[in-house]
């Protein structure tokens, strides 16, 4: 008799022990899953976050752009000479502008497309087009006036093309 009680107070303790083990175990794990969940928030976090910057960033360099060519068209429309060295400074600033906003575009898309979010990724392209469709639409009208916007980057061409002098 005394060897059965032994024998269950053994089954007993050791069952405690499994239980105590598998509460001990779930708990590490629920606070492992936490700490991931906690760090992929804040990874997501982050990156909407610096969406969001470069979004704005992107607004505001197509503000200074649109500001850069009305203060350029100003200068074109008065006859005044020394607005020459102005306009070219002007088409000079915008070209430096779009080329901020194409290298943020590339950016927001890399970022964006790390969500996989088909919906933002659409809108994103919606605005890009948007914004090429101007800046298309810019390029031309500079062109019409003899300067040509550089929005490749490259530094040898100034992005001042004038109409070619007359010897």
């Amino acid at each position: 008799m005394k060897r059965i009680k032994f024998n269950i107070g053994i089954k007993i303790i050791g069952l405690l022990f499994v239980l105590l083990v598998t509460a001990i175990a779930g708990n590490l794990f629920g606070v492992i899953s936490i700490k991931n969940m906690n760090e992929r928030t804040e990874t997501i976090s982050g990156q909407c976050m610096k969406a969001v910057s470069l979004l704005a960033e992107t607004s505001r360099n197509a503000e200074r752009v649109q500001k850069f060519v009305n203060k350029s068209m100003h200068s074109r429309s008065s006859d005044d000479s020394s607005t020459t060295d102005s306009s070219d400074n002007d088409t000079e600033n915008i070209t430096s502008e779009i080329i901020n906003v194409n290298n943020a575009f590339t950016e927001l898309e890399e970022l964006i497309s790390s969500f996989s979010n088909s919906e933002m990724i659409q809108a994103l392209a919606d605005y890009k087009e948007e914004y090429e469709t101007y800046v298309t639409s810019l390029s031309e009208t500079f062109s019409n006036q003899g300067q040509e916007l550089n929005l490749s980057g490259d530094e040898n061409n100034s992005g001042s093309n004038d109409k070619p002098k007359e010897k």
